[in-house]
């Protein structure tokens, strides 16, 4: 009696963990690549990043998400996305890093979320332009050629609408939590899907961005994206995407324009866009891109703000789960430029901005890389 009593005790411990995920669903994806990297070009070879055979693990994640039927349409999410990038060099990663939140969401009126989300403007001017996205030769981002007014929010609110005959309208807005300035963000953008063709239309602003005084704008990397320290009051995006499928074929295109209003001096205006074509063979594709980064209008040599970034790619599917690829790019900088790879980044030099030692590509310097990978999706 006891053994028996002992063995429906266990089988009911061993089956609570199955009852509790039973509304969870887990998902992600675990990727590495080997490539051969460099950069060089910028005149000085102490601050040239010497060809080097790196591991990567591609921007992998593991997510949790689930939901609650409230009745009348209406759901009660979540979700916990946790970044597994750093599992190649036994680096950690913030719990709930990525897009995790709570929200509603009701069949008839949309989606409302509060917690760490992409912005509208990233989520629906994304038409497919990132043909060799998770991957170093990825090409949208803050500190990459193109799309670089999207940013993930923290301490957000993000209402998206159910799609009306194919329109999906979203707006975002991130609070600012610091007393000390006023940093507020807001997006609002919309995505319209007809057939093959894709449309994404955005604006996204935010206030009284970065307020550095570095006698050297060259010096500063990834903490503005017009690759600047001039006090901005307010920095501004405007972006239009479009991609057209037809047959085995992707065709995409994408503008974007930024202007920075500064507290002192001219303001700041740059412009990027980028153009594409997938082609797909069975399981297989071949992809190639090109985008270029405006001059940076209201400084001395605005040229010397450019860049440009060609791609070229290929995957291939194992099975539905399983895809190996592999990828050739090369950015090309000017002399006060640092574009740098969308993962993966390659740093040259430290410097020091208000006391805090920051990692850098040094200006000028022109990344490029070729290698291959490995992509599982669970």
């Amino acid at each position: 009696m006891q053994k028996k009593t002992l063995a429906v005790a266990l089988a009911a411990l061993f089956a609570l963990p199955a009852v509790a995920q039973a509304e969870v669903s887990i998902y992600g994806f675990m990727a590495a690549s080997v490539d051969s990297a460099k950069a060089t070009g910028n005149g000085d070879e102490a601050k040239n990043y010497k060809r080097t055979t790196r591991v990567n693990s591609d921007n992998s994640r593991i997510g949790f998400k689930g939901s609650e039927d409230l009745g009348n349409g209406l759901k009660a999410v979540w979700q916990i996305e946790n970044s597994l990038a750093k599992y190649d060099n036994a680096g950690g990663d913030t719990w709930a890093g990525r897009n995790s939140f709570v929200g509603l969401s009701d069949a008839t009126f949309g989606t409302l979320l509060l917690g760490r989300y992409d912005s509208a403007y990233k989520r629906l001017t994304d038409t497919g332009q990132d043909l060799m996205v998770n991957t170093t030769a990825g090409n949208q981002g803050a500190t990459q050629i193109f799309s670089r007014g999207e940013a993930r929010y923290t301490n957000s609110i993000s209402y998206t609408t159910q799609s009306w005959a194919g329109l999906v309208a979203g707006v975002s807005f991130a609070a600012d939590e610091d007393g000390s300035a006023s940093k507020d963000r807001w997006s609002v953008a919309a995505q319209y899907t007809l057939e093959g063709l894709k449309l994404g239309l955005g604006y996204d602003q935010q206030k009284d961005s970065y307020t550095y005084a570095a006698p050297k704008p060259q010096e500063v990397a990834a903490r503005n994206s017009f690759g600047t320290t001039e006090n901005l009051e307010k920095s501004k995006f405007y972006k239009l995407s479009a991609s057209y499928k037809i047959a085995d074929t992707l065709l995409i295109a994408g503008y974007e324009w930024a202007q920075g209003d500064t507290k002192v001096g001219s303001d700041l205006k740059q412009d990027d866009w980028t153009i594409g074509v997938q082609q797909n063979f069975g399981k297989g594709s071949v992809r190639l891109s090109y985008g270029k980064l405006g001059k940076l209008d209201g400084v001395d040599n605005a040229d010397d703000y450019k860049a440009s970034q060609w791609i070229l790619g290929g995957t291939y599917n194992l099975s539905k789960m399983t895809q190996v690829y592999a990828y050739a790019t090369k950015i090309n900088n000017n002399a006060s430029q640092n574009v740098n790879f969308q993962n993966n980044q390659i740093t040259s030099q430290k410097v020091t901005i208000k006391g805090e030692s920051v990692s850098v590509l040094t200006r000028g310097n022109d990344p490029q890389a070729i290698g291959a990978g490995l992509r599982v999706n669970f």
